[in-house]
């Protein structure tokens, strides 16, 4: 006779009891561990999602921002050379001036625009600091100098006003790069290799404008300082009443705002410019320009338009101011017989 088997040995049998136990232990662990991380999941669900989103658009945003569709120079020393050298076009809005005083380069503060800025309102620019020139350009333009103190009068332009009326109203600027100026090493005693023959901004009175002393009055050595160096530009702005661009070196000259230069920058002994270009077409090109600025400032002499309607303005240039009172008061017969006289 067969012994008597009860169901509970068969299962004691084929599964020992530890081998039982450890199963249904292990399993509830993990059962137990996914419930508490999907109650956990469901509980802030909402929260995990708007995590989620929030570093996609943080991180996108940073991506936009890296790409050249945002980018722009803040400082002159970040302009590559070959920017210069082949006279590339760069757009920002005027947002300062600097007063160098009579004689002095006409220097502006432009904050450049990337693509994207150039489609901003200009009333989100005039939120912009102006008074921080740590991310401005320094730009001098091309071909003119500061004029002299003079009175204009009640109710009259006077000196600086129309570049500080620009600058208030953050005028869009288009800055065609002909040249970087940079500072002349302390040690240096050879001739500037500018190319410029422009030499009359170079009293000492002016050089604490462009070289930083120390708390004792000591120079320092300005090659340590990137943040002053200094873009010669040629400048176009479009008036309001305008839809195409226009020279602001000629429109500072026609009304008798400024000087005509005579070089392409204003020279000054502590600083050198450099990244110019040498192509041919380019210097007959500024020579040309300079010519033409002459000639708009001895129209201006002669229409006494703005400063030249100044007394003391008139008798410091007495030779250029005689010349163009005789051409636009002298009789036709005068101007013949002079001519004759000339040999022309």
């Amino acid at each position: 006779m067969a012994p008597d088997t009860s169901p509970s040995d068969t299962v004691r049998k084929d599964h020992p009891p530890d081998s039982i136990g450890n199963t249904s232990s292990v399993r509830s662990i993990v059962g137990d561990s996914i419930n508490k991380v999907t109650n956990l999941i469901n509980e802030n669900i909402i929260l995990a999602r708007y995590a989620t989103i929030t570093s996609v658009v943080l991180l996108t945003s940073f991506g936009m921002i890296k790409s050249p569709l945002f980018f722009r120079y803040k400082r002159v020393c970040d302009i590559p050379s070959y920017q210069f050298l082949n006279r590339k076009n760069i757009h920002g809005r005027i947002v300062g001036t600097l007063n160098t005083g009579e004689g002095g380069p006409i220097i502006c503060f432009v904050r450049h625009l990337s693509p994207v800025g150039r489609l901003v309102p200009r009333s989100y620019s005039k939120g912009k600091n102006s008074t921080d020139a740590k991310d401005l350009l320094k730009v001098e333009i091309a071909g003119v100098i500061a004029p002299p103190f003079y009175y204009a009068g009640p109710g009259k332009e006077g000196p600086n006003d129309f570049l500080k009326r620009l600058a208030s109203n953050h005028q869009a600027v288009k800055c065609t790069l002909l040249s970087r100026k940079i500072s002349k090493p302390l040690n240096n005693t050879r001739d500037s290799t500018a190319t410029s023959n422009s030499s009359r901004y170079s009293s000492d009175d002016r050089s604490s404008q462009y070289r930083p002393n120390d708390e004792s009055g000591a120079e320092i050595d300005w090659r340590s300082f990137e943040d002053e160096q200094i873009a010669v530009c040629k400048v176009q702005w479009k008036p309001a009443t305008s839809i195409l661009r226009k020279d602001l070196a000629s429109s500072l000259i026609n009304y008798g705002r400024a000087s005509a230069g005579t070089g392409v920058y204003v020279e000054h002994k502590s600083m050198i410019a450099t990244d110019g270009s040498k192509k041919l077409q380019d210097i007959e090109g500024d020579v040309r320009y300079l010519e033409q600025l002459g000639k708009n400032e001895y129209e201006s002499v002669k229409n006494s338009a703005g400063m030249w309607n100044a007394q003391n303005v008139r008798d410091s240039r007495p030779d250029l101011v005689k010349e163009a009172e005789f051409d636009a008061q002298a009789s036709w017969y005068s101007k013949l017989w002079r001519k004759i006289r000339k040999g022309d």
